[in-house]
């Protein structure tokens, strides 16, 4: 037998193609903020990894709401989905071959509360920059990756971050009061709203049966 010679793969059907633009026009309010232009596509299919994976299209969200859609209709779809924001992921996270997610773009906003014991950044910031906002009052985050002035709060918080300094004790997850999040099935949650938990209950019962299930069992 002589070895065979790899191949590219297939472009995606036409079909396939009407789908997916069926899908995010119905997900983006604003179709500039979607592209499946080669050059755009090529220049996110990789992040700090040595993975490469060329999306089909790139959509830079405005909107937990745009998020939650996509997710929902991606998922509906059979899509793969990605959500990016600095691309400083080492493990390939970053990037993807499907629907790939810009929360960056639009994501860089911080609110300082309480003379800098709390804020609340967007995923896009990067550490750096929170710490920026928070110098005037002599406050930092707890984490301190290597990466501040690149990685970026979404990446931070999805990685549980801490850095050499910080130990376990101020990472990510230890220094977070509250979250807004998006599942899968497109519902959006915060955590800070005092009826979160009716909220969740009452759009997503199955899941947090499980997770109540899960926090209550015993190992032997």
């Amino acid at each position: 037998m002589t070895p065979s010679t790899p191949t590219a793969p297939a472009p995606p059907a036409p079909e396939g193609d009407a789908r997916l633009a069926r899908l995010l026009a119905a997900c983006v309010s604003d179709p500039s903020r979607v592209t499946t232009d080669v050059p755009r596509r090529a220049a996110v299919a990789h992040d700090a990894s040595p993975y490469l994976c060329t999306p089909r299209a790139v959509v830079r969200v405005a909107s937990a709401a745009e998020v939650g859609a996509l997710m929902a209709g991606a998922e509906a779809a059979g899509l793969p989905l990605t959500l990016r924001s600095g691309g400083t992921s080492l493990a390939g996270q970053a990037s993807g071959d499907g629907i790939l997610v810009d929360v960056r773009s639009h994501w860089r906003g911080a609110e300082v509360l309480d003379e800098g014991r709390r804020i609340r950044p967007q995923p896009g910031l990067t550490v750096r920059q929170a710490n920026a906002r928070l110098a005037r009052y002599g406050r930092r985050l707890g984490p301190d990756p290597a990466g501040e002035s690149a990685c970026t709060i979404g990446g931070l918080i999805a990685n549980n971050s801490s850095g050499r300094n910080c130990g376990t004790r101020d990472n990510a997850h230890r220094t977070m009061e509250s979250l807004r999040f998006v599942l899968p099935s497109g519902t959006v949650i915060d955590t800070a709203a005092p009826d979160a938990d009716e909220a969740l209950r009452a759009r997503e019962p199955e899941l947090l049966d499980e997770a109540t299930a899960r926090s209550t069992e015993v190992t032997p």
